[in-house]
């Protein structure tokens, strides 16, 4: 039986709805946070939001909750895997010698994350409590997940298994006295500004048209990340 159920609707203008999120300033609420290691590196680790844009209202039928049910609940607004950071968090050293340790990048990443947010509190709470890695990131999910928050969020292209052009999204370095996310009512707002030149890496591709509807939460993104960056 041929479905069209995920195909992208025409919003009116010739042009179909995206059912991800795009790069640029978004507000979005963080459905939840979670681990996962690149094919490449399974001693590394990506650190992932899984976020949800706001209610597109009924013309708008988004990605299925649970791609194993067809029927299911579907979300409300476009939806993202957002990486903290563009490289992998692994144990590593630096050609200037400065040794880095992946379990460590990732507490200095929920720890930026908790205080641009308004929620640095929760780091001093759970001091201690847990034994590993995995488990301090399943309780900052807990805690963050259904938060609003304002994220710039950087891509790089690449073609899905499509052929369309897609993207793999991640969080933009933060700046000084400006940050990659913060609340989503936060006043005065001190986001980095979104810059396509600076903020999104190419890829030289044939020219084809991207309709958003790769499920971000269901296939494989492309991995090209072999360096590390603070």
């Amino acid at each position: 039986m041929i479905s069209t159920k995920d195909l992208a609707k025409d919003n009116g203008s010739g042009k179909s709805t995206p059912k991800t999120i795009n790069p640029g300033q978004n507000t979005v609420k963080i459905n939840s946070v979670e681990l996962s290691a690149p094919p490449y590196d399974l001693n590394s680790y990506h650190m992932i939001f899984n976020v949800e844009g706001a209610d597109m209202g009924p013309e708008f039928e988004g990605f299925l909750v649970d791609p194993e049910k067809p029927t299911g609940p579907r979300y409300k607004g476009q939806i993202g895997r957002v990486k903290s950071n563009y490289y992998a968090y692994k144990d590593t050293t630096l050609p200037n010698g400065t040794q880095l340790q992946r379990d460590n990048q990732i507490l200095k990443a929920v720890y930026y994350a908790c205080v641009s947010v308004g929620k640095g509190s929760w780091i001093e709470e759970v001091d201690g409590k847990y034994a590993t890695i995995e488990q301090f990131v399943k309780g900052f999910s807990a805690m963050i997940s259904g938060t609003w928050v304002k994220m710039t969020v950087g891509a790089k292209e690449y073609q899905n298994k499509q052929g369309y052009s897609a993207y793999d999204l991640f969080l933009v370095k933060n700046e000084k006295n400006s940050y990659n996310m913060e609340a989503a009512d936060a006043q005065p707002s001190k986001l980095i500004p979104f810059d396509a030149e600076k903020h999104i890496k190419k890829t030289k591709v044939e020219k084809v048209e991207s309709f958003g509807d790769s499920n971000p939460f269901k296939d494989d993104a492309v991995n090209g990340d072999f360096e590390f960056q603070l």
